[in-house]
Parts: structure tokens; sequence; C-alpha cells
């Protein structure tokens, strides 16, 4: 069993001249493998995979963490189909995104196999929800990246994309001497643009990298409108203004942070306390292991029970034996033996057999009530069923009491034993 962790290697705009690069991206990755790390797993049996190339991925079964963004809006711009997922892929959705505009029954399906989905935000919740699919909210994975040490070489202002029309709003001290960033990145491909060769995405994950670990190294604080920006500096411990135009559904740190618009931005506290999501980093854990743990344990559990024979078993055989007994397509029965194991296997393969036959009674001398949607009634009435109802008799104990009595009421009926059926008086 191999766990992999999402990379991206393509531009997030393929008609560019040069590969357009969100470094957010790979912090998602780097979450991954850390948690993976954390649960004992071995680098050796950590992979990547292109997100792009989930449909095509042949290799080791693996289970592989769907997280981030998953938009239609990337299916259609890069030209590739996000699903049907590999075979030997496992998904487990964690932390999960997405802005579909429509979605399959075969999509509804497949993700209500995977259920329950771990979603970042409310609005992906809400989606699922809309479709029966059951989910729950995780937060992003960034929010898991380790909790910084402090060092006084912490002194430095970093400006991450930060609107420019934010800086008049920056007092001097904090803006002077601030470091402008981009979390955007560019990057020369010999593809021409629309995907990276493995050094060059190597690259650029190392460059994502360093970009996290020198704020994480360096910061006092950090002014951004990137939401994976914001994320990283609450689980780093880095004091951090979030502010922006405009908030899209994506920002779910609204629990954590003040999100800062135009309106209030003469409002902003220059001197924010990093808030303690030490509690929540610990609960987004235990779900993110949890989550691995079943995938994992069904997987092999499952394994475990494939290719093993069971049609000499006589849940199973059921079919062969209804297939070559001679009842009328048409008649109305009762089932002796309301307690016994097969007597669901039992009855939905007479269904599937006799769809137009009628079931009439059940019997049993310990259970009362209805099941299968008619009255139990006790053996000692079974005489006072029509004449016509075939009595299908499912307990081994009962075998040669049963057969006693109702050949000596002159009914027909059929006795069930260790996959064998005999017909009596029909």
């Amino acid at each position: 069993m191999k766990y992999g962790y999402l990379y991206w290697a393509n531009s997030h705009y393929p008609r560019a001249k040069r590969c357009v690069l969100n470094t957010g991206d790979p912090v998602q990755s780097l979450a991954v493998m850390n948690l993976y790390r954390e649960m004992g797993i071995s680098d050796n049996d950590i992979i990547p995979v292109n997100r792009y190339d989930t449909t095509k991925y042949k290799n080791d079964e693996m289970i592989l963490i769907f997280n981030g963004n998953h938009a239609e809006y990337f299916s259609r711009i890069l030209s590739v189909e996000l699903f049907p997922y590999s075979k030997n892929i496992i998904p487990v959705f964690f932390s999960f995104h997405t802005r579909l505009f429509s979605i399959s029954e075969d999509e509804i399906k497949f993700l209500r196999n995977h259920q329950p989905i771990g979603c970042r935000d409310a609005y992906t919740y809400e989606f699922m929800a809309r479709h029966g699919i059951e989910a729950y909210i995780t937060g992003c994975l960034s929010l898991t990246l380790p909790l910084r040490n402090k060092t006084e070489r912490q002194n430095k202002v970093f400006l991450i994309d930060c609107p420019k029309e934010l800086h008049e709003f920056i007092p001097a001290k904090i803006r002077d001497g601030a470091v402008t960033m981009s979390q955007i990145i560019k990057i020369d491909s010999a593809s021409g643009g629309s995907g990276l060769t493995n050094e060059e995405t190597e690259r650029f994950h190392t460059a994502a990298y360093e970009q996290l670990y020198r704020i994480r190294d360096d910061a006092k604080l950090v002014i951004t409108s990137r939401l994976h920006v914001a994320t990283a500096c609450l689980a780093m411990g880095v004091p951090v203004i979030c502010a922006k135009k405009i908030f899209d559904v994506r920002f779910f740190i609204k629990r954590f942070l003040p999100l800062y618009t135009p309106d209030i931005w003469d409002n902003i506290d220059w001197d924010p306390a990093p808030p303690d999501i030490e509690h929540e980093k610990r609960l987004i854990k235990e779900c993110f292991f949890s989550a691995v743990r079943a995938a994992a344990a069904k997987f092999y559990i499952n394994k475990t029970y494939a290719g093993v024979d069971y049609s000499d078993l006589a849940i199973h055989n059921l079919s062969g034996i209804f297939s070559k007994i001679p009842l009328p397509p048409v008649f109305r029965y009762a089932i002796w033996g309301c307690h016994t194991p097969e007597i669901y296997n039992f009855h939905n393969e007479l269904k599937v057999f006799f769809p137009n036959s009628i079931l009439v009674n059940m019997i049993d001398s310990f259970v009362e009530g209805t099941m299968f949607g008619v009255d139990i009634i006790r053996p000692d009435k079974i005489e006072l069923l029509p004449k016509d109802v075939i009595v299908f008799v499912l307990p081994p104990s009962l075998q040669n009491l049963a057969k006693e009595r109702l050949h000596a009421a002159g009914r027909s009926f059929v006795l069930y034993e260790k996959s064998n059926i005999t017909l009596h008086n029909i």
C-alpha cells in the first residue's frame, strides 16, 4: 500500500508564455506529507501524484488525499478530465473544496461511496448536503503546519499580494522596509507554458517551501490577501492581517481572523496577536488520521475476502436452487421461521425469481407482530391458512415436526435445509 499526495505541475493559465503557478498549492502537499510522517509512514511509501493525472494513474494501489481546490474551472481551462479516478486510487476526501457548476449522477454516486467527505469550508459542505452526500467541515490542512519557535530574527514585515489601495492605510513604520512578495510565481518551462517537467516541478515546489520557511523564520507580521498565506501564518503562529477588496466563499478563516474589506481598512489592528489554534489543529489531525486509517483498514479487509469462492454456501446458493424448482410463476406462500439467519436472503431471492408470488403470513412460535409487511402467526394457526398457500419451512430443527404436521394437514410445503430444497404435495 502506498500513500499519495497531490502535487501541481500545470500552469493556471496554459496559454501564457510562462507557467503561472500558485505557491499555496505545494503548501497543501507539504501538509499531507507532514501528517503521513507523523503517522509513522515511511517516505518510501509516500508518493506524489499529479493533480491532473488522477484518471491515468496505473502504479501501486494507494490511498490518495484529495484536498485543496477542485473547481470545475481548472478542468475546463486545462482541458483535462478529473473523473473518474483510477481504480488503483483509494480516495480520501479531506480539506476538499469544490465549486462545481454541475455534478453528474455518477459523480454523486462516487462521492457517496466514499463519504463522509471532509470539506474545507461551509460552501463545499452545503454543496454536498444538497446532493445527499454525508460531509463534515475540516478546515484546511495547512492549519496543521507546526508552530514555529520564536527568535530575534523574526523582525520583518511581509506584504504578500497586498492590495495596492491598502498601502496608504498602512502606518509608515510598518510599511517602510517591508518585504514585498507574491504567492504567484512564473517559471519558464521547456513545455512552452502548458506544464512542467519533473525537474521544473521539483524547482517550483522547492521555491514554495522556501517562501513558506522564510515567512516562518523572518516574519514579525504578514499582511496578505491570500487564503493560504493566512492559514499557514495561523498554523505557524505568525501575526497576520488579511485584507482584500472582496472575500469569496473559500475564506473559512473568518472563524479565526477578522477579514478586512475596504470599508473597514481604517479600523485595522496593525499589531495583532496570533490566535492560538493548537486545539483546532489537534482535532484536524485526529480526523485526518482516522480517515486514512479507516481507508487502509477497509482496503485490507476487502482484500482478505477478495477472490474467495462462496458459491457453495447456502445463502449464496439460493439463486441456483430457486432456478431449478418447479414452482408456478404465480403462487401464495408463508414462511415458517422468523428468527432464522437466512430469512432475509431467502425472502429476497424468492422475490427475485418469483416476482409475482404473494407472501401471506410469517409463522413463528416465539416472534410476534409483523415482518415483511405481513402478520406473524403461531404454528397452531397454520390450519387457518387458505389451502393454496405453500409453506416454506426454514429452521433445521423444525424440519421433522413440520413435515409430519403439514403432511397430516394435506398442505403443500417446501423444506429448506443445508442449501437443499424439497417439495411436498406440490
